[in-house]
C-alpha cells in the first residue's frame, strides 16, 4: 500500500500559504528537493520537498494558470495562462525572465529534453517552437 510521507502545505487546509483555489499543475525539480505548483489563482508556488515549507510565490499571471514545467537543469520554470502568455520565471529568485504570445489562448507548455527549445500549444490547434536562449538574450 501507499503512504502519504510529506503534506503540502505543512500547516494543511488552513494554511495561509496554500492556493486560494484548485491546482491545476505540479511538478519535482530535476534534484526532487522541490515541488512547483500553479493554481487557478495565478500564481506559482514553490515547496520544499523535505519538509513541505512553501520557498516562494510567483505572481505575474492575471489569470488561471493552465500549466506549469520546470526546466530540465531545474534553474526556469516555464508557465501558461488564460490571460494568453506563457511566461518564464528564474525558479531561485522568482523573477519574470520573459514572456511569450500567440494569436489564440496558449494552453500547455513544455521544455525539449536538453532544455534549449520550449514549445506552446495554443487552443486554435497551433503549435509553435521557441529558441529558449533567443529571448533570454534580449533580455
Amino acid at each position: 500500500t501507499m503512504e502519504e510521507i510529506l503534506l503540502i502545505p505543512k500547516e494543511g487546509a488552513s494554511s495561509p500559504d496554500k492556493h486560494r483555489s484548485f491546482v491545476r499543475s505540479v511538478g519535482f525539480d530535476k534534484e526532487s528537493r522541490r515541488i512547483v505548483s500553479a493554481g487557478v489563482d495565478g500564481t506559482i508556488r514553490v515547496w520544499s520537498s523535505r519538509n513541505g515549507m512553501l520557498l516562494r510565490t510567483m505572481s505575474g499571471h492575471e489569470k488561471e494558470i493552465r500549466k506549469c514545467r520546470i526546466a530540465p537543469d531545474s534553474k526556469s520554470i516555464l508557465s501558461c495562462s488564460l490571460d494568453d502568455t506563457a511566461r518564464m520565471w528564474n525558479l531561485e529568485t522568482g523573477d519574470e525572465l520573459f514572456q511569450l504570445r500567440q494569436q489564440d489562448t496558449i494552453f500547455a507548455v513544455d521544455f525539449s529534453a536538453n532544455g534549449k527549445r520550449i514549445v506552446t500549444a495554443a487552443h486554435d490547434g497551433e503549435f509553435r517552437v521557441w529558441e529558449k536562449d533567443q529571448f533570454l538574450a534580449e533580455k
